[in-house]
């Protein structure tokens, strides 16, 4: 039988509550294992374009929901780099997933990656309020949110920028964001092209 009303709320509700706590529990486990030197990367050559377009992929419904678009800008470069895959996407993942969820409805989100002299570039660009100067210094830090009941509604650990810059170190790699012209952030990485394997 179909659940309607009050009950598929409930469900709704449950369900959004059962991943934050899966995605709480994993952010935790990361986070153990970055302190504690034991998280390895699994290194192998990967396209660019694979990374990019597997991240608008798996964001594409979370977008949906906020009604923001995501779209990639650009030519992806055709190169591939050394890299953990999944853990490269976990990356881009958490920088699109923030973007989307703090962007204005009936705006857009963009992903562009651009080649440079010693690797490649990956941006997340938003149209958002920005990042509030309090937590500019601090925003790769543990358990740091924009301190607002609206964006506290939105979900999210607080851990997820930090291990995000946790693993582009370990993939010797730097990590940064800037203000977009207009408003809203530009969350950027950049991957070198040649990586030397090392843990946490």
């Amino acid at each position: 039988p179909k659940i309607e009303g009050r009950a598929a709320e409930l469900v709704a509700m449950a369900m959004r509550n059962a991943e934050r706590l899966e995605s709480l529990v994993n952010d935790l486990l990361d986070v153990e294992k970055l302190g504690g030197g034991r998280l390895s990367l699994a290194v192998d050559d990967v396209e660019v374009s694979e990374l990019v377009d597997g991240t608008v992929e798996a964001n594409h419904g979370f977008a949906k929901r906020f009604e923001v678009a995501l779209e990639i800008e650009g030519e992806t470069p055709s190169v591939a780099i050394p890299c953990d895959a999944g853990r490269v996407l976990q990356v881009l993942d958490n920088l699109v997933s923030n973007a989307i969820k703090y962007s204005p409805k009936g705006d857009r989100v963009v992903v562009r990656a651009a080649e440079t002299e010693g690797g490649v570039r990956f941006e997340v660009e938003d149209r958002g309020d920005g990042i509030p100067e309090a937590l500019r210094e601090r925003i790769f830090g543990r358990f740091i949110q924009a301190d607002s009941s609206d964006r506290r509604e939105k979900g999210g650990t607080g851990l997820g920028l930090y291990i995000a810059n946790s693993l582009v170190e370990l993939h010797g790699g730097d990590i940064g964001f800037g203000d977009r012209p207009g408003g809203g952030t530009i969350f950027w990485f950049e991957l070198p092209k040649k990586v030397p394997y090392r843990k946490a």
